[in-house]
């Protein structure tokens, strides 16, 4: 009977993490779509273009440098939290953190600098793009530090914390993306070019406050 009790608590624990993270992601995705108009109409058609090419690269190496980091994490904290290894978490959880920061650093640094030539192995003549790539690159050592604190506590088997960040990320993504890209092109409204440039970058400081 305890036993079944226990399946069955943690059945319905699973459901519930499983429901909150659900409904964060739902509210994220809602929220990405109701900025994406306005900052569209601020920075145009070229901005917008920009914008994606940034995002695209930004995108492909987050996914290399720190995609299943939560996962990763998770299972190893997980594991050892069953076998009452406590200190042996806390040991993983500060090594991840080492490894992961030092992993994405380096990512970051590398996108930075190259900024120009990673956008030109997606697709050429992108080089408006390259001040909003370099805008996101920290955002890539910045992720994949947030990935191993999700995955910490994903270990614990709350997604709270992570549901939380994502929602906190999703609405300052939203305002800043409007309000910097809106305050940032006021300088360049006669120069279509710099409006683009300095738009796209703009509206990418969104992600990274985030």
């Amino acid at each position: 009977m305890s036993d079944a009790k226990a399946n069955s608590a943690a059945n319905n624990n699973f459901i519930v993490q499983g429901s909150i993270l659900g409904i964060a992601s739902i509210v994220v995705r809602l929220l990405g779509l109701i900025y994406q108009m306005p900052v569209a109409r601020i920075i145009g058609d070229r901005g917008n273009g920009y914008y994606g090419y940034a995002y695209n690269v930004y995108a492909v190496i987050l996914l290399l440098s720190s995609f299943s980091i939560p996962i990763a994490v998770s299972k190893m904290i997980s594991k050892s939290l069953a076998e009452k290894r406590f200190r042996e978490a806390q040991k993983i959880f500060k090594a991840s953190l080492i490894l992961v920061g030092s992993f994405s650093g380096l990512c970051a640094l590398l996108t930075f600098i190259f900024a120009p030539q990673l956008l030109t192995m997606f697709s050429e003549n992108q080089a408006g793009a390259t001040l909003a790539l370099r805008v996101l690159a920290p955002v890539i050592f910045l992720s994949g530090i947030l990935g191993v604190f999700r995955g910490y506590f994903q270990g614990y088997n709350t997604m709270v914390p992570t549901s939380f960040s994502q929602v906190i990320e999703g609405i300052l993504n939203a305002i800043v993306s409007i309000v910097a890209a809106a305050i940032i092109v006021i300088p360049y409204k006669t120069n279509a070019d710099k409006t683009a440039i300095y738009g796209a970058a703009g509206s990418t400081i969104g992600t990274g406050i985030g």
